[in-house]
Order: C-alpha cells, then sequence, then structure tokens
C-alpha cells in the first residue's frame, strides 16, 4: 500500500516513488524519527515535501531548518510558491515573516535558540526537518545539531537528510539513546545523478583527470600547471570558461565563485 502522499492535492499523481521515497514517508506515517542518506539528486527533498504536506493535513505544525540562510530563503521561496503565503514562514535571525505559519523555515541556529527562548512555541510541532545533518560533525557548528536533538521537547520528530553519512548506523544509535520515538534508518546508494569531474585549462579546454595527467608530460603545454593550484586558479579565465560552457550548450549550470569581486 502506497504511502499517504499520493492522495495529497495531486502533487505528484504521475510519479512514482523510489524504493527509499516510499520507506522514508511509511516512516513518517508511523510517526518515527527518521535518518535518510541519500545522494545529491535522489529526491530527498521530496521526502521533506511529504513531512510538510502530512502536518498541514492533520493541522499541525512542522518547521525545515538549513544550515545556511541562502538555502533557508529558496525553501522559503518554494514552500510559499506550493503551499501560500498564509502556510508559509521563515525566521533567519535578520529576517522574521508570518512566524506563526504552520510551515516555517529557519535555520538550525534560530531553532536551538527557541528550544531554550521559547519552549511553548513548540508545543504543536509534529516534525523538525534537519537538512544537512551531517553538520553535526562540523567542528566549528556542530554543537548546534546536537543540542538541537538533546534538548528539543520529546514529542517532536526529526527527519534528519543527508547525502554523506560515513557513520550512518553510529548516529542512528546515538539518536536512539536521546530521543523517545522509534528512529528509522533509510540509505540509498544509487546515484541518479552522474557525478563526473572534469578539469579546465585556457591551455587544453576541458578534460578528465587523465587529459591533465598527460598534459603534465608537455611543459609547453602545462606550463600554468606546474605553481601552488591556488596561484593555478587564479590564472584560469572564468570568462574562457563561461564561452567554452556556452559554446558546447552545457547550459543552464551553477557556477560557484568565492571572489565576491568576480561574481560583480
Amino acid at each position: 500500500m502506497l504511502p499517504i502522499y499520493l492522495e495529497f492535492q495531486g502533487i505528484a499523481p504521475n510519479y512514482k516513488l523510489d524504493r527509499f521515497q516510499e520507506e522514508a514517508a511509511a516512516s513518517i506515517d508511523a510517526h518515527h524519527t527518521v535518518i535518510v542518506a541519500a545522494p545529491t539528486g535522489a529526491g530527498k527533498t521530496l521526502i521533506a515535501e511529504y513531512a510538510v504536506e502530512k502536518c498541514i493535513n492533520d493541522g499541525r505544525r512542522i518547521i525545515y531548518t538549513a544550515p545556511v540562510k541562502v538555502l533557508s530563503n529558496q525553501k522559503y521561496r518554494d514552500f510559499r510558491e506550493k503551499y501560500g503565503d498564509d502556510k508559509v514562514g521563515i525566521l533567519t535571525g535578520d529576517v522574521s515573516i508570518n512566524p506563526g505559519a504552520p510551515v516555517r523555515i529557519m535555520t538550525t541556529e534560530i531553532f536551538r535558540n527557541s528550544i531554550f527562548e521559547d519552549p511553548e512555541g513548540l508545543a504543536d510541532v509534529d516534525y523538525v526537518v534537519l537538512d544537512e545533518i551531517h553538520y553535526i560533525d562540523n567542528e566549528e557548528r556542530g554543537t548546534v545539531w546536537e543540542e538541537s536533538l538533546i534538548f528539543a521537547p520529546q514529542e517532536i520528530g526529526f527527519i534528519c537528510l543527508s547525502a554523506t553519512m560515513p557513520n550512518l548506523m553510529e548516529f542512528a544509535d546515538w539518536m536512539r539513546t536521546i530521543r523517545h520515538r522509534d528512529v528509522d534508518v533509510v540509505n540509498e546508494i544509487n546515484r541518479p545523478v552522474p557525478l563526473e569531474h572534469l578539469i579546465y585549462s585556457d591551455d587544453f579546454g576541458v578534460g578528465n583527470l587523465e587529459d591533465l595527467d598527460r598534459a603534465k608530460r608537455k611543459p609547453t603545454i602545462f606550463r600554468r600547471w606546474e605553481p601552488e593550484w591556488a596561484e593555478v586558479m587564479d590564472k584560469i579565465s572564468e570568462a574562457d570558461l563561461m564561452d567554452h560552457v556556452i559554446e558546447q550548450e552545457k547550459l543552464p549550470c551553477l557556477y560557484f565563485s568565492s571572489s565576491r569581486r568576480a561574481c560583480e
């Protein structure tokens, strides 16, 4: 029997859930805490959307947390477009919109703070989604996730999502010692979006690591690649790289730059 997700507002009437999505949805139906580890692009967000749909349908509230404000803002836009302005709110420290909404988006730090500062405000919260739960292993910020799991009211269930949880079962065992709900583990290893590493040089264009190794044997071609990596990256023309992407019809694409000047 398929979980109740397919009954909700026709969101995915023709979409066949993957095995791990069905398992996670069934855990949510059973009011369990669930830890989901699945590769990027596998469809973890659908599990969070399922929980949102269920909480709205049951007249309960749900909190969606993200480690950075830019991701919180993205989820706020996505959920507001899907569920309407009256159903979704956001709290990120410098922004507070519709804080009493049944679906609240916030950074994990804001959620941790609310546990101590406004515990009554969590009384009717059924689930908290901890996106990017692997941040719990972060040396500087990991305590935020630990404290959130340890001190949150026991009535709250957690949906922990991550693409990288190497110590998955150990983490689940620890969760079972601090949370009163059953803790289910859903692990998906199939990667639907291929992961391929390529490298770009102004001298020989885009290639793989084997191409790079061959280029290293040709000093005239590889002269730019002899210094340290940081110096190499400084010498790569971002404009040429973008031109190459356009010429090869690889758009749309996401391009990340750590330089504010380059972004401008």
